[in-house]
């Protein structure tokens, strides 16, 4: 009875970990992901002088959707997409600013999860990042 609750024990911490492996790749490579989409943002549509939005990167990437920004947060709100339209809600509770709808670190990691989740790609590498890059284009 011990070997079996034993062998239980070390099969759910495999388990776990393989898990939380697969699910931190993303974050991983979230500030890749982040740094050549405003790269290739600013090659295709140009230069924003407070950073990208959802509607600027929608502009520029005929591969990306509404619904990839689902949840994605800026510096002072988040995104919802309601199955139609692709909607900003305001969260923060100081000043507006300017640059309320750029789109966070957070958000470029959530906008990753979706896209790679949408297009059935596992992120482990940087390439795997480069190949939704290209699919994006």
């Amino acid at each position: 009875m011990k070997k079996i609750v034993g062998i239980v024990a070390v099969s759910l911490v495999i388990l776990i970990a393989g898990l939380t492996y697969i699910n931190n790749s993303v974050v991983d490579h979230s500030e890749y992901f982040r740094d050549e989409l405003i790269r290739l943002g600013v090659e295709r549509g140009g230069m924003p002088i407070e950073g990208f939005t959802a509607p600027m990167y929608l502009n520029v990437f005929p591969g990306l959707t509404k619904a990839d920004f689902d949840g994605v947060r800026s510096f002072e709100g988040i995104y919802n997409f309601n199955a139609t339209e692709l909607m900003y809600k305001r969260t923060a509770g100081n000043r507006m600013s300017s640059a309320e709808q750029t789109i966070s670190d957070a958000g470029y990691r959530k906008l990753l999860k979706n896209i790679s989740k949408r297009l059935n790609i596992v992120v482990t590498s940087a390439s795997d990042v480069t190949t939704i890059l290209e699919k994006l284009k």
